[in-house]
This record gives structure tokens, sequence and C-alpha cells, in this order.
């Protein structure tokens, strides 16, 4: 069985537990645990048949990024640079040549390997353009799944709602007036818990999703710019200061989004 189809099938169960438990709610936490499942298992559910298992899966691993310390290489990546820019600026190929190896990201690492090599600047070019595009279009993917599921979240809740009140009517036209209160319970909570899914927990992930990709695309275009300064053999002074701005622009953006985070995970943990 492939990772899809299992995951659908896991959805599949939550959400149709939500409608058995509804079904025998009796207490509180039956009715919350129901609405939870229903809007949570809606929601995945219908990305996983609306979208690909795999961005979903790759979606899941960057939101648990953010609640992780931050790390980057970008200030080794750019001091190795100054490095091989010094020594390929007088010459010294070979040295330059085993330096690269030391940078940690890939396309950067390829799009100076590619300039040593001897490679006219106009595939150098095309490499890189290629690869900042990519990226540009797999975030975009991502953060479309996300909107896709900003829009779910509620929906379901709403849902939920309806299907409490057809419960409470039907319990009613039964006489079951002591399950009129749960059924009324489930109805309301399933519209509070798509709020709250999409304004605690999805909203501000898409928010901070947007503003990483954003450091990402800038980084990745001021190493194409970098590259072409190594082709064109700039002075040290110009990629030295070009650096030092960057790394600069990096450390404010990056406490920026430690903050951020932090206050995320407090107050998912509060919730």
């Amino acid at each position: 069985m492939s990772r899809k189809a299992m995951l659908i099938s896991l959805s599949l169960v939550v959400f149709f537990s939500a409608i058995i438990l509804l079904l025998s709610l009796d207490n509180i936490w039956l009715i919350s645990i129901a609405g939870l499942f229903f809007v949570a298992g809606g929601t995945v559910l219908t990305t996983l048949i609306s979208e690909s298992s795999d961005l979903l899966f790759l979606l899941g691993q960057e939101i648990r990024q953010l609640f992780r310390p931050q790390t980057t290489s970008l200030q080794t990546d750019l001091k190795q640079f100054e490095r091989i820019a010094e020594s390929y600026r007088v010459g010294q190929i070979r040295h330059a040549e085993s330096l690269v190896s030391s940078i940690t990201d890939s396309q950067f690492r390829k799009g100076v390997r590619m300039v040593i090599d001897g490679f006219a600047f106009d595939q150098v070019e095309h490499q890189m353009y290629w690869s900042i595009n990519s990226t540009k279009e797999e975030k975009a993917k991502r953060l479309q799944l996300l909107q896709v599921m900003i829009g779910l979240a509620p929906a379901f809740g709403m849902l939920g709602t309806l299907l409490g009140l057809v419960q409470l009517l039907f319990n009613l036209s039964a006489n079951g007036v002591e399950q009129a209160g749960a059924s009324m319970g489930f109805a309301m909570i399933t519209t509070f818990y798509g709020l709250l899914i999409t304004n605690v927990l999805l909203k501000p992930v898409t928010l901070k999703l947007e503003k990483n990709y954003q450091l990402e695309i800038r980084q990745s275009t001021l190493k194409f710019e970098l590259v072409k300064l190594l082709y064109q053999r700039e002075s040290m002074l110009r990629i030295q200061s070009i650096i030092k701005r960057e790394l600069s622009y990096s450390m404010d953006m990056s406490m920026h989004s430690t903050q951020s985070t932090s206050s995320l995970l407090a107050l998912t943990q509060t919730r």
C-alpha cells in the first residue's frame, strides 16, 4: 500500500470515528474529541485527495522545523566563498578548486565549480536561474497547499455544525431531549475548532513560511550575484562589502524569526 493510500485510510478512520462518536455523545470530553476529529480529519482527508501526499509530507517536515532551533550554513558558505574568490582572482585555481567542496549549499557549490572549471557564463547563469525558479515553484506549491487547508478547516467546522443541528432535531423528534444538549455542543464546538485550527495554527504557520521562503530566495539571488562577480574577477573589496551586508541582514532576520517561532510555540502550548 502506498503512503498516500495509508494516509487517506487513516484520515477516513479519524473522520468516521468522529461521526460514530457523535451518535453516542454523553459527556463534554466525547464532544470535544469528536469535534476535533471531524474538523482535523476532514481537512487532512480532503487535502490528501486533492493534492500530492509527497507535497503534504514535505510541508509537514518544514512545519516541524519551525519549532526547532534554526541553524544556517550561510555564514560558513560566504566566508568560504571569500577564500575561493581571493584564490581564483590571483590565479591559484587548484587551491580554489580544493575549497569548493566545503560549500554546503549544493547549487551554490555547483555554480562556483562551473566558473572555476571554465564554463561559459551563459551556462552558469542558466543553471542557477533554473535552480532559483525551481525553488520558487516548490515553495509556491506548499504555500498553496496551506491556503487550501485554511479554506477547508472552517468549512468542515460549519459542516460539523450542520451535522450537529441535524442530530439535535433528530433527537428532539425521537423524544431524546437528554441528547439535545450534547448535539448542540457538537454543533458549536466544530465551528470553534475550525476557526481555532485556521487562525492559531494554519495562518501563523503560513506567514512564517512565507517569510522564510522570501529569505531563501533572497539568499539564492545573492549567491548568483556572487558567482557572477567571481566569473568577472571583481575586487575583493566589493565582494566582502556585499557579503558583510548580507550577513548583517540575515542575522537581523534570524533574531526576528527566532522570536516569532518562540511566540508561536508558546501560543500553541497554551492552547
